[in-house]
């Protein structure tokens, strides 16, 4: 949520940017909305050198995008270890929209 936050102030009046970047509104309760929402941030962030330009004058370095993003992917797969482990699949436990 930090970077977040960062992104928000440094994108502050960018629609465009905010949109990309999943930026506006609150977070999405369900795990499979949040996944989404930060997966859309960190590959949109980390795929555009301009927007990497200015999170890095709000200290947001490409290695904290990095590091953020293989967080992220840790709990992708922690999730589907644990949905295997019950025996479901991962549209089982999740809210509709999966990868929506």
């Amino acid at each position: 949520m930090g970077l977040l936050k960062l992104a928000r102030i440094a994108f502050n009046g960018n629609a465009g940017v905010a949109t990309k970047l999943h930026l506006n509104g609150p977070r999405k309760q369900s795990l499979s909305g949040w996944l989404f929402q930060v997966q859309q941030f960190y590959s949109n962030a980390l795929s555009d050198p301009d927007l990497l330009g200015t999170l890095a004058e709000y200290d947001v370095t490409l290695a904290k995008l990095e590091a953020g993003q293989a967080d992220i992917e840790a709990v992708v797969a922690a999730n589907l270890a644990q949905v295997h482990a019950k025996g479901g699949s991962p549209r089982s436990n999740q809210s509709p929209g999966w990868g929506n």
